[in-house]
């Protein structure tokens, strides 16, 4: 383990110091989701070059930047004591555009915006609904799988009748492309929360890629997750996040996840060692609904031993739905309702993994009269036989349009889950 010179000391206590400086006193908006991603000291430790990264486009890096830039004197005098040097260093802020795994992040969030709902950065889920919902008038409209504010990528939404399909994709596998910062633990397991605990220097210098690659590895398949405590999960009807913004850290009992794939992209790494400052690498996860990617960063910071937090994070793939395929919201609320429309899946489509029945005028009429239907009437009208079949059918009409989801009774009959006619 190499010592770390008095420069590499003085840059990591000046990259903590204004780190618990932006979570504690700083309320500056245009700077809650920057991260000081390192900081390099000059050869006479007279001049400190700040590097910060700042997920967003040119107009959020630009604010940014301008609020530190005018805070400098400020954070210059509010860290001095912390440092305990005879003089301090200059403070310059520079944007960071250095490190590689800032800028595959970087990358991906600007080619999905410019690609076909994809959320962008800095608003809640239910923010995306709402502004749906003025831009459709619609009455019924929700999403099927929450995205924290600072996430981005492809949030599912379901229109008018298509909320009564929600629950199929709920649970449904996601992929996720994430960025871990090691060295620091936040009380919020992500960028936007209060720094708990810090490394020892020492010790982030002994982490290199084949051990971060150990120990990601060992967090393939099925295993048992606790949530974070700010989570949209509940405790007796409130929201954890709530609760905990309230003081009251509530730790949920460990939920059964799977995560069927991950890894950790070999480009991440040069000669085989992590970047300087506070180190950084990309996750790509494909993982069952409900798993918390803010938990797996802390978890695999536990197990390298120095802490960790999410510093990024962007949904590729929700269900069968690929990023790809996503419509910015932006994007959305300029189109016309045609161009809209050409973008909506039709349910049917949506539900192409349940088993398909093309429904004659007969089994349409008793469709929408509610009369069960039996296992002959719908096996008469399929190219397979449902015979001993247990799992649910969709039933469609000639074009496709979805009329009725059924499942199988006990007495040769089908019971309804969904109707869409009548």
């Amino acid at each position: 383990m190499r010592p770390y010179a008095r420069a590499d000391r003085i840059s990591v206590n000046i990259q903590t110091a204004i780190t618990q400086l932006l979570n504690k006193k700083i309320q500056d908006p245009r700077m809650e989701l920057a991260t000081i991603s390192g900081v390099k000291l000059t050869t006479d430790l007279r001049i400190a070059d700040v590097y910060i990264t700042v997920f967003g486009d040119k107009k959020r890096v630009a604010e940014t930047m301008k609020g530190f830039n005018r805070s400098k004197g400020f954070i210059k005098k509010s860290i001095a004591p912390k440092l305990g040097l005879k003089f301090m260093p200059e403070l310059r802020f520079f944007h960071d555009d250095t490190f590689d795994r800032a800028a595959k992040m970087d990358a991906l969030i600007k080619s999905a915006n410019e690609g076909p709902g994809y959320k962008p950065e800095g608003i809640t889920s239910a923010g995306v609904v709402g502004r749906l919902k003025r831009v459709l008038g619609v009455k019924k409209i929700g999403h099927t799988g929450t995205l924290d504010p600072f996430a981005t990528g492809v949030l599912l939404i379901a229109i008018q009748k298509a909320t009564r399909i929600s629950q199929y994709f709920l649970d449904g596998s996601k992929r996720y492309l994430a960025q871990v910062t090691l060295g620091q633990e936040t009380d919020t397991y992500d960028k936007t929360g209060k720094v708990e605990f810090q490394a020892d220097p020492q010790i982030l210098s002994s982490i290199d890629a084949q051990a971060v690659q150990e120990v990601v590895a060992q967090f393939s398949g099925v295993q048992d997750q606790v949530a974070p405590s700010y989570s949209a999960l509940k405790h007796k009807g409130q929201p954890l996040y709530k609760l905990a913004r309230q003081g009251k850290m509530i730790k949920k009992p460990p939920r059964q996840i799977e995560i069927f794939d991950i890894s950790v992209p070999t480009t991440d790494f040069q000669e085989g060692q992590l970047p300087a400052g506070l180190p950084r690498f990309d996750l790509d996860v494909h993982c069952s609904g409900g798993t918390y990617i803010r938990s797996l960063a802390y978890d695999i910071g536990k197990k390298l031993g120095c802490g960790a937090h999410l510093s990024g994070l962007c949904r590729t793939r929700s269900s069968q739905f690929l990023i790809e395929d996503a419509t910015d919201l932006a994007d959305l609320e300029t189109m016309d309702r045609a161009d809209i429309e050409d973008r909506i899946v039709s349910m049917s489509h949506c539900l192409h993994f349940l088993p398909v029945v093309t429904a004659d005028e007969a089994l349409s009429r008793k469709i929408s009269y509610g009369q069960k239907l039996t296992n002959r009437e719908v096996d008469d009208l399929s190219t397979t036989s449902f015979s001993g079949n247990k799992s649910r059918i969709r039933v469609v009409d000639e074009s496709d349009d979805l009329l009725a989801i059924i499942e199988p009774d006990t007495d040769q009959t089908y019971n309804y889950c969904c109707v869409f006619i009548g």
